[in-house]
C-alpha cells in the first residue's frame, strides 16, 4: 500500500512540522507550494510548484503515485490577505479545491487544520469560514477525515503576523485558568497539531474525527 502523503500549506507553522514528522515516521511526502524554493530539501520529500487557483491540473501528476493521505495546513489572516473575500479564498476555497484533488487522486484520508469554535453557522466571519471549509472537506468523499481544532498556535513562523504575538502571550498567561471544558482554548504548539494529524491519518478507522487540545496533545505524544 502507498505510504505517500501530499501536504498543502507546507511553508506554514503546522505544515512545515507535518512534513518533518511524516518523514520521521516513514512517509514519503509531496509538498505543494507556490514557491518550492522556500522548502528545505530532504530525503523522501518531493516539492511541486502549485497554482492553487487551478489545482486540478496536478491530478495527472499525483494520481499515478497513489497517495494515501492529503494533509491541509493552508491558512492566512485577514490582515495578510487584505480583505475578507481574499481570506476566504485561501482558508475555504483553496482548502475545498485541495480536498477535491485528493479524491481525484485516489486518497482515502484527509487531515485539516481548522480552528476551535469553527462552524458554518457561526455569526463570526473567521469561524464561519473555517466551518465552511470543514463542510467542504467532509463532503468530498473521504473514508477518514481528521480535523484539528486548535486555539492559538505557538511556534516560529516564517511570516510575521501582526498582533498574533500579543494574542498568544495573553492566551499563554490565561492558560492555567483554562481547565475542564475550557482547556480546548489553551494555546498549543504547531508541532503538536502536526504530530496529531499525522498520527491520526495513520489510524485504520473510518469516519470523521474532530480533535481539540487534549486529544491533539495526547496523539502528538503517542
Amino acid at each position: 500500500m502507498s505510504n505517500l502523503m501530499v501536504v498543502a500549506g507546507a511553508t506554514g507553522l503546522v505544515g512545515a512540522s507535518a512534513i518533518d514528522i511524516a518523514l520521521q515516521r516513514g512517509w514519503r511526502v509531496i509538498a505543494l507550494a507556490r514557491n518550492p524554493a522556500k522548502l528545505k530539501q530532504r530525503a523522501g520529500l518531493e516539492t511541486i510548484a502549485a497554482d492553487f487557483d487551478d489545482l486540478s491540473t496536478l491530478a495527472d501528476t499525483l494520481k499515478p503515485q497513489a497517495p494515501k493521505a492529503f494533509l491541509c495546513a493552508l491558512g492566512t489572516t485577514i490582515g495578510i490577505a487584505g480583505s475578507q473575500p481574499a481570506f476566504a479564498k485561501v482558508d475555504r476555497d483553496y482548502v475545498a479545491a485541495f480536498a477535491r484533488l485528493g479524491v481525484l487522486c485516489g486518497a482515502r484520508s484527509f487531515g485539516l487544520v481548522s480552528a476551535v469554535g469553527a462552524s458554518a453557522a457561526s455569526a463570526n466571519f473567521y469561524l464561519r469560514t473555517k466551518g465552511e471549509a470543514e463542510v467542504a472537506v467532509r463532503a468530498a468523499g473521504y473514508d477518514h477525515v481528521e480535523i484539528a481544532r486548535p486555539s492559538f498556535l505557538v511556534g516560529e513562523r516564517i511570516e510575521n503576523r501582526p498582533g498574533e504575538g500579543l494574542a498568544t502571550a495573553v492566551s499563554r498567561a490565561l492558560s492555567p485558568l483554562l481547565a475542564g471544558p475550557l482547556s480546548k482554548y489553551r494555546p498549543i504548539s504547531g508541532a503538536d497539531v502536526a504530530g496529531a494529524l499525522v498520527a491520526g491519518l495513520e489510524l485504520p478507522q473510518r469516519g470523521l474525527f474532530i480533535r481539540h487540545y487534549a486529544d491533539l496533545r495526547a496523539m502528538a505524544r503517542a
